[in-house]
């Protein structure tokens, strides 16, 4: 049975239609996230139905969703088709497939809506959006930013347009994307290794090293360990712009021994961290005596009727006679 119904899509509506297609006629729509993430792939030839299908019936979600189908006998969502291929729904037409193998009889038919042959690309990269960044949020981070990606480069309108129609900040649209770019140009697309690389492009004390010591290639050094695995979580990145931004004046010199595998990272930040401590001591020191020289009149006078601070001059002046008496003994 076919129903039409009318279905918003960004500020416009579509004539849409509800029914059921023969599940095995059914494409892969070899550019949805899902199925990139499932490929690690950007290459220009897209990848064989036949393919897609079985690294799809790998994830973990689609298992899930067949257990859930078989359970609910059927879809509780239908998936969004254009002409015969699945624009969204991917998981789920893998999951039938799966089921199908069991039992062609009971699994051969599949709740589908059906957009109009004329939809526009960009109303498909809106829709798609809408559902995925705006509503259920079943895309993970790498997925989303390689929807970013690939409607930036698809898509005429600028970012800050296709960001507004998302409900995203500008920013994070093209964080996302700069991070998602770069990891296309290092042949480095694990889904795993997203958090490593955002962790090190989020990050302006480490970016901004990177520019104004261009010798260093530090983002690039350091992009060579992510690919190595030399990090056991990704916010350990973060450590690397704490050596950066401390006060020792050596900070490079301590960061390129380390990118040099001269160190490791923990023995880095201890190093600067000592120092750091050192020069706080040292301030400490130095803004005390500023403080007597700049009120010393006025200190004398407090002392004439204030017993605490009296107390607490006493303490000072018993602490410093000990540390002088330990310097002096060596």
């Amino acid at each position: 049975m076919e129903t039409k119904r009318e279905m918003p899509i960004g500020k416009q509506t579509v004539l849409v239609t509800d029914t059921e297609l023969k599940q095995s006629e059914l494409l892969f729509y070899a550019e949805n996230p899902r199925v990139f993430s499932a490929l690690h792939t950007l290459d220009d030839d897209a990848p064989s139905q036949e393919t897609i299908e079985k690294e799809m019936c790998k994830l973990d979600h689609v298992k899930t969703l067949r257990t859930s189908i078989e359970a609910n006998g059927g879809l509780l969502e239908p998936v969004i088709v254009r002409g015969n291929v699945v624009l969204e729904g991917n998981c789920r037409l893998a999951a039938y497939r799966m089921l199908a193998k069991k039992d062609l009889s009971k699994w051969a038919y599949i709740r589908c809506t059906v957009l109009p042959e004329d939809i526009t690309e960009e109303q498909i990269l809106s829709l798609l959006g809408t559902i995925h960044i705006i509503g259920r949020m079943d895309w993970n981070a790498f997925e989303k930013a390689g929807y970013l990606y690939r409607t930036q480069k698809k898509s005429r309108r600028p970012i800050t347009a296709i960001a507004d129609d998302l409900g995203m900040k500008v920013n994070d649209a093209k964080l996302a994307i700069k991070v998602y770019d770069r990891m296309h140009k290092e042949d480095d697309m694990q889904p795993r290794k997203w958090s490593h690389y955002f962790e090190l492009l989020k990050n302006p004390t480490i970016v901004n090293a990177d520019e104004e010591n261009p010798d260093m290639d530090i983002v690039t050094r350091v992009i060579e360990k992510i690919k190595n695995d030399d990090f056991d979580d990704a916010k350990d990145i973060r450590k690397i712009g704490n050596v950066i931004k401390s006060q020792r004046e050596d900070a490079l010199e301590v960061l390129d021994e380390y990118l040099d595998g001269g160190i490791d990272l923990d023995d880095a930040v201890d190093l600067t961290n000592d120092l750091n401590k050192a020069q706080t001591i040292k301030k400490g020191f130095s803004n005390f005596q500023k403080l007597l020289v700049n009120n010393w009149d006025r200190v004398v006078k407090l002392t004439e009727s204030d017993s605490d601070l009296n107390l607490t001059i006493t303490q000072v002046e018993d602490s410093l006679k000990s540390l002088v008496k330990k310097i002096n003994n060596g």
